[in-house]
């Protein structure tokens, strides 16, 4: 399992590295600027050179995601807004494929009840600007894709059902570098509920023939403050919300998705994730685990925050293979119980039935050997 978890950035980029490992997260995200401010943070060539070598090679944290600032709306009437927002959104780009980021996390913005359809073809422009007019990934560096997360739905805000992200894609011709981030908690708000593994199946489907299982890069993995389809984006520590522990281990415990990067977004007590955080979603993708194949995955010590890599896809297949061949003898124990059952059933009335009958011929008999004596007895009166 990879559990990551949202860190602050900083001029120098590196120490968000260790920031992760301190609170035994395998992956990270950072946001490019400040996420409440226009204003652009700019990094010399050789600091974002500095961090993606140290990504790179970094024993523990296996991937760095950046977030893109909110005060981006693609989707605004306004046209200097929306210019504004093109421009950032490009400078965040650029500076996450100078970090050699694996995805840029977005929201795309409101229509402010404009509807969706009117602003499709806005936002597939905007997405075709930033794309060619972003600095280009290094050499040898993967494009970092731009990730469009789902929204919680309140207001005239746009990707709030995979159906709207599905139509932003394919108003882009199904550019390859545009990709999903699914925040758990802004699904919940939005009225998907997942807590079954029949609803977790559901979505996965879902997710499979409207957008593609490749598309879908990581999750923000958070708890709700809000209830089932409340529309807002309120998220709660992990077990401590409306969805809860056993809401959220049917999902982050499908075989599917369960290697993908799960990034925390959680308040923690103040200051966002902590390392009990990363304890507590750890539990909590076990958990999810065990609920498709048996299997218990431990949670890692405090003296060891990072998790020990074990080759979950071996693992996995293991234990698919083993699952079924417990129900399979369950099965037959079963069937040749019941086989049993009834095979002692007949034998048993077959054995009473002889029994009787030898009973009947015994009474028979015996009644026809007394019936002479009566006629005899008659006989003899009448002599």
């Amino acid at each position: 399992m990879n559990i990551g978890a949202h860190v602050r950035g900083g001029g120098k980029l590196i120490p968000s590295l260790e920031a992760g490992v301190e609170i035994g997260a395998t992956s990270i995200q950072v946001f490019t600027q400040s996420p409440r401010m226009w204003k652009a943070s700019q990094y010399a060539p050789e600091v974002l050179t500095a961090y993606r070598e140290a990504q790179a090679t970094h024993p523990t944290i296996t991937d760095t995601f950046c977030h893109a600032t909110y005060l981006i709306n693609l989707a605004s009437a306004d046209l200097e807004l929306f210019e504004k927002s093109v421009e950032c959104l490009t400078h965040n780009l650029s500076v996450a494929r100078g970090m050699g980021s694996s995805g840029l996390v977005l929201h795309v913005g409101s229509h402010k009840g404009a509807g969706f359809d009117e602003v499709v073809r806005q936002i597939a422009d905007a997405f075709e600007r930033a794309l060619a007019e972003a600095d280009p990934a290094p050499e040898g560096v993967a494009d970092c894709p731009i990730l469009i997360e789902n929204a919680a739905g309140a207001g005239g805000t746009v990707g709030r059902s995979l159906e709207e992200i599905q139509f932003l894609i394919d108003a882009c011709n199904g550019d390859d570098r545009l990709g999903l981030c699914i925040d758990t908690q802004h699904l919940w708000a939005s009225g998907f509920d997942y807590s079954s593994v029949a609803g977790a199946e559901k979505l996965i489907k879902e997710i499979d023939n409207r957008v593609g299982m490749s598309r879908l890069r990581c999750f923000h993995f958070n708890d709700s403050k809000i209830e089932l389809g409340g529309n807002r984006d309120r998220h709660a520590n992990i077990g401590e919300g409306t969805i809860g522990a056993k809401g959220l281990a049917p999902l982050v415990g499908h075989p599917k998705i369960r290697n993908l990067p799960l990034l925390l977004e959680v308040p923690g007590s103040g200051e966002g994730p902590r390392a009990e955080d990363v304890v507590a979603a750890r539990k909590v993708v076990a958990a999810g685990i065990k609920l498709y194949d048996g299997v218990t995955t431990s949670a890692p010590s405090k003296k060891t925050p990072s998790a020990k890599k074990i080759a979950p896809a071996k693992r996995a297949a293991s234990t698919k293979k083993s699952t079924p061949v417990k129900k399979t003898a369950k099965k037959t124990t079963k069937k040749t119980a019941k086989k049993t059952t009834k095979k002692t059933a007949k034998q048993t009335t077959k054995k009473t039935a002889k029994k009787t009958t030898k009973k009947t011929t015994k009474r028979a008999a015996s009644a026809k050997k007394s019936t002479p004596v009566k006629k005899t007895a008659k006989k003899t009166k009448k002599k």
